[in-house]
């Protein structure tokens, strides 16, 4: 039912306080979805899998200089944003709370993602991501994971807790 409404809608709200049980991802193209409000609704993963994974179109010829950004990306994909949600797994220690891929300008906010394998995760071509007054507790492996694949422009984290993860932040550096 999820995935029927990030496809179908451009903004999602949900009713405050669900709780709600994850048997796979939820992907978000930004495309269709501009954002997604959790209500302060729980999501449950049931299983190692992101609960929220948004993928872009951005591409490794593409930079964050908007000379080298198609119409479609600059004026469709930007400023996607998921907020106000509560997300942990079942097990307590898989799964990733929202995984970022090809973004460009994408807002991750007021979420709290709790005993997870990884709070946030993000990979490939990304440009201007803001990951904002968000509370990452308890992660097995890393609150905020940087994959070996990204390639990163314009990455502010601010106003975060992120505590009692293995890594709190993880930066690939070859």
């Amino acid at each position: 039912a999820l995935q029927a409404l990030v496809d179908t809608y451009k903004s999602v709200r949900l009713p405050s306080n669900l709780t709600i049980r994850l048997t796979g991802s939820v992907s978000i193209d930004p495309n269709k979805c501009k954002m997604f409000d959790g209500g302060n609704s729980t999501f449950i993963i049931d299983g190692d899998f992101s609960a929220f994974s948004i993928a872009g179109s951005l591409t490794s010829s593409m930079t964050a200089n908007p000379g080298t950004l198609s119409a479609k990306i600059k004026e469709s994909e930007a400023e996607f944003k998921i907020i106000n949600c509560k997300i942990r797994s079942s097990g307590g220690s898989s799964g990733t709370g929202v995984s970022l891929s090809g973004v460009f300008k994408a807002v991750v906010a007021g979420c709290y993602l709790h005993e997870l394998k990884n709070g946030i995760s993000i990979a490939n071509q990304c440009r201007d991501i803001l990951i904002a007054e968000n509370s990452i507790y308890g992660c097995a492996s890393y609150g905020i994971y940087v994959q070996s694949t990204t390639n990163l422009h314009q990455f502010n984290v601010v106003g975060n807790f992120i505590s009692y993860c293995y890594y709190c932040i993880y930066l690939y550096q070859p």
